[in-house]
């Protein structure tokens, strides 16, 4: 019985070693939840202010210039010399040579949509001009036709305005030919006026001068965009009258 006890009591004292043997590789210090959060959060944290950051950056672009490593580059003296002298040539009044130069440029441009015309009527007397491209000319030409009067104005002629009911029956090529005709005579005579009155006592003033100018820029404009519409419809006519052959 004796030693059946003393068993007893050396296996009740093997289970309290093991109970309380601690392995000396694990710590037995409690750590704070909050503490293994707070690092991962402080990283998130810190990529959040650089993302703010680059975002406010690229919206507020001024407030890098100062910390640009390149310098404004500044025009030499004699670029700048260059620059100035072009301003002032802008700012010279204009002159009556300049307007005739324009004027004549103008009627030699003329010649080439008339030339064109007689050609298509020569080669395909019944061609047909689609209604779309005879509105879009035909306005084109109105334009023209009302700017060269403005511009006649000016120098003090008096024009009628054209009706254009008149050539409203006609053949879209015929109407065209004969506008274009008009114009021409029209810069004409307004060449004529402005030479006539270089050499007289009456002289137009700059403002008038400039008027002109613009006008004749603006009829410049309208004819290269006539010009061009003009060829394609008749390259479009000349493409269909061959395929119906």
């Amino acid at each position: 019985m004796a030693e059946q006890a003393f068993q007893k009591f050396e296996q009740s004292i093997e289970k309290i070693e093991r109970v309380e043997k601690v392995d000396p590789t694990k710590s037995t210090v409690e750590i704070d939840p909050t503490e293994e959060v707070s690092a991962p959060q402080k990283v998130k944290f810190d990529e959040a202010l650089t993302r703010a950051d680059s975002k406010w950056d690229a919206a507020n672009p001024k407030t890098n210039l100062v910390a640009a490593e390149d310098p404004v580059q500044k025009l030499s003296p004699i670029d700048q010399m260059s620059v100035n002298s072009h301003r002032i040539e802008r700012l010279k009044p204009v002159t009556v040579d300049q307007i005739v130069q324009q004027a004549d440029t103008l009627r030699a441009n003329i010649q080439a949509p008339i030339a064109r015309i007689e050609e298509s009527q020569k080669a395909t007397p019944n061609a047909r001009i689609s209604p779309a491209h005879d509105a879009l000319l035909t306005d084109k030409l109105i334009h023209v036709d009302s700017s060269l009067k403005t511009a006649l104005n000016k120098v003090g002629v008096e024009v009628t305005a054209q009706e254009i009911q008149q050539t409203s029956g006609q053949k879209p090529l015929v109407k065209f030919l004969n506008m274009l005709s008009n114009s021409d005579r029209q810069l004409f005579t307004l060449v004529g006026e402005v030479s006539a009155m270089q050499n007289s006592k009456e002289r137009l003033t700059p403002e008038k001068l400039l008027a002109v100018q613009i006008k004749l820029g603006f009829v410049q404009s309208e004819l290269e965009f006539f010009t061009n519409v003009l060829n394609k419809a008749l390259e479009g006519t000349k493409t269909v009258m061959n395929v119906q052959v």
